[in-house]
């Protein structure tokens, strides 16, 4: 049996690129692997569930998702792969989609700064919990684009299964912005989509407007930029923490080079 991969991120910070990454790289060795999205709402990740599968990869935006599968899964065998993405970039990116959080009184909240504070908070319970796990892999979204080919390299060893330059370079284009849009606005067109966020492809998860056509540009007030340096700093925070974990006896040395 291969290994139990948990894909875990905020929404919008990189978790479907990461998510995909993963299943391609282990179909380069095999093609019996099952991959899906753990709902938040799902208690207990059903990891037991496909028992003939050869690796499984799950996505989730749930902390106590990662929590539980550390409990339930044989060590050797679980992988943790976390997406970061810049805090401002991610609020921003929720707003274009329509991802509206809900304020104390469960009514939808359109205030900037209090998504920015609700999304410190978020990182803050990321960097306790993440404590006491072993070393796991990051994917910093803001390096997807132009360090796509190492970061897959570094992901496929991490995950014990390295793939070659080409077959990196390969992957890497197939995952590309421009080529990932492109599919998106040919699924859209073929199934008469309308090209919202809740219309998505089951099998890779990528919703009908998920890539962006441009970088955001926003005017953030000097409260807001503390916000966002300050989750920043909860972010090399995470990864200096990472750096510091040792090749425990949980990962196989050559499976946690990164």
């Amino acid at each position: 049996m291969g290994p139990l991969i948990i894909v875990y991120g905020l929404p919008r910070t990189g978790t479907t690129w990461t998510f995909n990454a993963a299943i391609n790289i282990l179909r380069q060795k095999t093609a019996n692997v099952r991959s899906f999205y753990a709902k938040p709402g799902l208690e207990k990740l059903p990891i037991d569930a496909c028992p003939t599968a050869d690796s499984v990869v799950i996505k989730t935006h749930k902390l106590q998702h990662v929590n539980t599968a550390c409990q339930q899964a044989e060590p050797q065998r679980i992988r943790i792969l976390l997406a970061l993405r810049d805090p401002g970039d991610t609020i921003l990116s929720r707003i274009r989609v329509g991802i509206a959080g809900k304020d104390s009184t469960g009514t939808t909240d359109t205030d900037v700064t209090r998504k920015l504070q609700r999304l410190r908070q978020a990182y803050r319970r990321m960097e306790k919990a993440l404590q006491t796990t072993p070393r796991i892999f990051i994917v910093d979204e803001a390096h997807i684009e132009s360090g796509s080919v190492e970061i897959l390299r570094s992901l496929s060893r991490y995950i014990g299964h390295p793939i070659d330059p080409d077959a990196a370079s390969r992957l890497a284009h197939s995952l590309s912005r421009k080529v990932i849009a492109q599919s998106i606005n040919e699924a859209n067109i073929n199934l008469d989509r309308k090209g919202v966020f809740n219309e998505f492809d089951r099998a890779t998860h990528w919703h009908a407007n998920h890539i962006r056509s441009h970088d955001y540009s926003h005017r953030w007030s000097s409260r807001d930029r503390r916000i966002i340096n300050r989750t920043l700093r909860i972010h090399e925070r995470i990864k200096h923490a990472n750096e510091l974990k040792t090749h425990s006896a949980l990962f196989p040395p050559a499976a946690c080079t990164s």
